[in-house]
């Protein structure tokens, strides 16, 4: 069997539910995740995360610095910033500052929180990632993600893309199919950044990016292709129309589906992409049926200026 083929049957038999229940999970939890978004803001160049089960519950933000977790942020109901041993331990071992580790948490508003922002803003210049490099990258391309200049997003290459956010957060879109060794399995995955890029013909298109650190690929075509095959079938499940909202769209979802599956590498690996792809586009179906279709790209990335190169991989002209 093929990858759809593999996903597919996994999907049928194991996924579908699971489906229907993160998505009910995420559309009960908006409207206390919105009401904790109020009371906050966000202080740079600390970013604040969500996750499912943050977002599930009592609200929970994963509080970072170039990616590295460093903090909660914890609303129940006032904003309240949580620092763990382990936080303290990474932020010592990572960025060489001594934060405390509080025993329940301090007031988002209050000295001690101000403290531990300044501590970050005062190394912000002269630090570009902690333990995950992959995730400093990730945290940066999201920033530039979020930009409205069109002159200086990416360096200027690539403008109208935005990423999908949850009350304004970024947040790891959960699925019910993992692909993390480039094969689906049927535990639970997230795509590491889910994006709404409007076309040529103005018709708007989720993209599921599959994010590699500088040097590497490693699964990235299979990766990106399983989790826009699961994302096919969520949205053409009956659970489709709620994932619809949660992604931030307000109409009715078109009859057919444009989605684009995205591996994001540095320019150095373009040449192993451009080979890997000529297999992996003749052995898998970008057209799942009549409705769905899947359009493979790979977005090039200077580490150093993140100007992207944004090119389709079907053998087709430079998107636009």
């Amino acid at each position: 069997m093929n990858l759809y083929e593999q996903t597919k049957r996994l999907w049928d038999e194991k996924a579908v539910g699971r489906s229907a229940r993160l998505a009910h999970l995420l559309r009960a939890a908006a409207p206390s995740v919105e009401a904790a978004a109020c009371k906050f803001r966000e202080w740079q160049p600390l970013r604040f995360y969500l996750s499912l089960s943050g977002a599930s519950g009592t609200p929970l933000f994963s509080v970072r610095f170039r990616g590295q977790e460093v903090a909660w942020l914890k609303v129940a109901p006032t904003p309240i910033l949580h620092v763990s041993s382990k936080h303290q331990g990474a932020t010592t071992r990572y960025f060489g500052l001594t934060t405390p580790a509080w025993k329940g948490g301090r007031e988002w508003t209050g000295k001690d929180a101000k403290d531990f922002r300044e501590k970050f803003r005062g190394i912000a210049e002269g630090v570009r990632s902690g333990h995950s490099e992959e995730h400093a990258v990730e945290s940066r391309i999201l920033k530039e993600l979020e930009k409205n200049d069109r002159k200086t997003k990416f360096a200027g290459s690539f403008a109208g893309v935005r990423p999908v956010l949850l009350a304004g957060f970024p947040f790891q879109c959960a699925l019910p199919i993992s692909a993390c060794e480039g094969k689906p399995k049927a535990t639970d995955g997230h795509i590491d950044i889910l994006t709404r890029r409007r076309g040529s013909d103005h018709g708007v298109r989720l993209g599921v990016w599959e994010l590699k650190r500088p040097g590497r690929i490693d699964h990235a075509l299979e990766q990106a292709y399983i989790y826009a095959v699961t994302l096919g079938l969520m949205l053409r499940d009956k659970s489709g129309p709620d994932w619809y909202r949660i992604f931030g769209f307000t109409g009715s979802m078109p009859r057919r589906l444009e989605l684009e599956s995205v591996v994001a590498v540095s320019q150095d690996r373009r040449p192993a992409v451009e080979r890997a792809a000529q297999t992996f586009l003749r052995e898998n179906s970008f057209d799942l049926d009549d409705n769905v279709h899947i359009e493979p790209f790979a977005a090039y990335y200077d580490p150093e200026a993140l100007k992207i190169d944004f090119q389709t991989l079907a053998g087709t002209s430079a998107a636009q």
